[in-house]
């Protein structure tokens, strides 16, 4: 590796803890370079949050409004440090919520191209730092993606803090556990599953890292800030919802999402639609879903282990290598998350998307090369950095796996990258590590070209046999429930009060139909008109007698709407009768549908059911 601390901080004859006048000038211009660039970025594009980057927001408004403690279903899905942080600068800003959260997100994550530079000096050389900051600064994929006001951007940097910190506190013996804590439970407080990534992170950070000599007092230091601040997290939610914990409810349904039949192309899909099928009294009841949810996905595992062994293998090439690209659909490419000026510019950038997976490639190619030859010395430095990014990587194999998630890995191997090339310190260890390199890049070519076929495998693979769904519509506050059933179609999205359906085949013959037939319990809703409502999402017009949509009340029909007719989108509105027993159905039909024009996912529809003064 570079000098040893010991002579690092003392070659210009300044105490390690002093920061000269030439670095100062360092660590001011990488800033300005990482926050300047992703500035310009946010203010050429400036992203427009939506959905769960829009959901942030809100909740930022409420708790701006209502205090950290607000109740809502924010806490049932999303862990409150974003919202928290953007609800203080909220208070401070409060002309447009939205600019505001783009800008400081950027702010965020330029920001962590310091941390390096200044938590390393004393440890590795100024090349060292001076690398990974550089390299974090001008990172082109998380470049682009700066001003979605996501989780993934905002856990960087308290978890590349703990990343800093824990090869510091590997080189020179001091220990952080504190500090350790504070940015542990930072980091859990944006995204639950950091209480197990950033745990060998704030071990090492703490000075309990194996092979070490522990001491007591760090380690009751650690514990005791530790459990203080996991407390204090555990009582907002409490405080919010009732249930003291340090994660949300939904980690049955996430897992389960990416082990359902239908799942594989986009890595994670809707499950409550399955449960609805197979299952559907754990609807009832939150708790029991989660737990069911875990034992079902377990079922699946085991119903098409090598289905799900091509998938997974598949997925994980896919994110590895197109990660970066595929999360410019959230700030670039697709249209509804740009103002229009932007679009053309946007998409101009976002179609070299080739430039994002040459750069992937070539960060894991370099990465594979340091970690092997890491492994061979048994560089604490570079391992406690990749037990971190295997235990992420092992998380999202079970969860999801999304471009956006790995974020943090990529920033974690430039760090381990960088604290790699600088032990190369003379010609030997660089025709070594030569060798390895051009390996590594064998080895991670053809594991990607075997990686695509397996997605393009599991993706062929991955159909799922017609299906029932019952489940129950309420509206809000539950005074009005409708006990539905499903058949002939598909269900794609359910919630409490609606859903989404669509007709089985993508391409419907004739006759073809999906019918959602309820039955309506007899309950009051008080003075509040009820109605079932049903959206035609298909905007063109012009092609009429394609698909129709139907809705009866009892018998009576009450509309019949040709979907391809005219132009737009809108809802169709059923008035229900109110404490009153009695059925609705309402149907998909396919009527002239031309064959290859995918009319069964054109005429997909969204349903809700509502109360209105």
């Amino acid at each position: 590796m570079s000098r040893p601390p010991s002579q690092a901080g003392a070659a210009d004859g300044r105490r390690p803890d002093r920061l000269p006048a030439k670095e100062s000038g360092w660590a001011l211009l990488l800033l300005a370079t990482g926050i300047g660039l992703r500035l310009l970025v946010a203010a050429r594009f400036p992203t427009i949050p939506i959905s769960d980057y829009r959901t942030l927001v809100a909740w930022g408004l409420q708790m701006r409004d209502g205090g950290l403690v607000a109740p809502g279903w924010f806490w049932d899905f999303f862990n409150p440090g974003v919202s928290a942080v953007l609800s203080f600068l909220f208070r401070l800003f409060p002309a447009d919520p939205d600019a505001v959260a783009r800008t400081a997100t950027a702010v965020a994550t330029g920001a962590v191209c310091v941390l390096p530079f200044l938590a390393w000096r004393g440890v590795f050389s100024f090349r060292v730092r001076i690398l990974a900051g550089l390299l974090l600064a001008v990172w082109p994929g998380q470049l682009f993606f700066s001003p979605v006001v996501a989780q993934d951007n905002w856990v960087l940097l308290s978890l590349v803090g703990l990343a800093v910190l824990a090869p510091r506190v590997l080189g020179t013996g001091r220990a952080s556990p504190v500090l350790a804590a504070v940015l542990w439970t930072a980091s859990a407080a944006i995204r639950q599953e950091m209480l197990l990534v950033a745990l060998p992170l704030a071990a090492a950070s703490a000075g309990l890292w194996p092979g070490r000599r522990v001491r007591r007092d760090a380690t009751f230091r650690f514990v005791a800030a530790s459990v203080l601040l996991l407390s204090c997290l555990g009582v907002l939610r409490a405080r919010a919802t009732g249930d003291f914990s340090l994660s949300t409810g939904h980690g049955g349904k996430s897992v389960l999402g990416s082990w359902i039949p239908g799942a594989a192309g986009d890595g994670w899909t809707d499950p409550l639609p399955f449960v609805a099928s197979v299952e559907p009294d754990l609807l009832r009841d939150a708790s029991a879903l989660n737990r069911g949810a875990l034992r079902l996905a377990a079922r699946e595992a085991l119903r098409r282990p090598v289905f799900h062994a091509l998938r997974l293998s598949g997925q994980l090439g896919e994110v590895l290598r197109s990660g970066e690209r595929i999360s410019l659909d959230w700030s670039l490419a697709r249209p509804e998350v740009l103002p229009p000026f932007a679009r053309p510019s946007a998409e101009g950038i976002a179609s070299l998307g080739h430039v994002l997976d040459a750069w992937q490639g070539a960060l894991h190619v370099v990465f594979f090369a340091v970690l092997l030859l890491a492994a061979h010395r048994r560089d604490r430095a570079i391992l406690v950095l990749v037990a971190a990014i295997l235990l992420k990587i092992l998380i999202h194999l079970v969860v999801a796996l999304q471009g956006r998630y790995f974020f943090p890995v990529t920033a974690l191997e430039i760090l381990a990258v960088s604290v790699g090339l600088g032990a190369l310190t003379n010609r030997q260890d660089s025709i070594r590590f030569g060798a390895v390199l051009a390996g590594s890049a064998v080895v991670l070519v053809v594991l990607s070209v075997a990686g695509r076929k397996a997605w393009v495998a599991a993706i062929e693979r991955d159909t799922d046999v017609p299906r029932s769904y019952s489940f129950i519509l309420k509206t809000w506050g539950g005074k009005v429930r409708l006990d539905c059933r499903l058949e002939h179609g598909r269900l794609l999205e359910l919630d409490s009060d609606g859903g989404r359906m669509r007709l089985e085949g993508s391409d419907p013959v004739p006759g073809e139909e999906t019918v959602l037939a309820c039955r309506l319990i007899p309950e009051t809703a008080g003075k509040r008109m009820v109605v079932f409502e049903a959206m035609d999402e298909y905007a063109p017009g012009g092609l009429p007698g394609r698909v129709f949509q139907a809705a009866s009340v009892s018998g009576g029909e009450t509309f019949l709407h040709d979907i391809g007719a005219e132009a737009g989108t809108g809802w169709n509105r059923v008035v229900l009768p109110s404490g009153t027993s009695g059925t609705l159905r309402f149907v998909l039909r396919a009527v002239h549908p031309e064959p290859g024009w995918n009319w069964g996912l054109a005429s997909a529809s969204r349903f809700r059911l509502r109360t209105i003064p």
